[in-house]
């Protein structure tokens, strides 16, 4: 979900963006970077969608979306309405 389609049903946002480099980027001295992106209704805390691009972004991915369904928040561990990522030579959010 995107940030407009989450405004037409969540009109109170919160936008939670980071640029890192993975661990193995880090120790390899790749300059390699990945961008993770959060869409949270900020009322309710619930992460509605989530973003990542970069290098093995869809098994992260997975990660965060075994909270969906469990209630969790972005507080405790999101569940999240929907998740898109991408391999790190597309560079482009769902």
């Amino acid at each position: 979900m995107t940030e407009e389609q989450a405004l037409k049903v969540h009109p109170n946002l919160d936008i939670y963006t980071s640029s890192f480099r993975a661990m193995r980027n880090t120790l390899s001295g790749s300059p390699l970077r990945c961008l993770m992106k959060m869409i949270v209704d900020a009322d309710s805390r619930v992460v509605i969608g989530a973003h990542m691009v970069g290098d093995h972004s869809a098994e992260i991915m997975q990660v965060r979306v075994c909270g969906r369904g469990r209630g969790a928040s972005a507080r405790g561990g999101g569940a999240v309405s929907s998740c898109c990522s991408h391999t790190h030579g597309e560079g482009v959010l769902c």
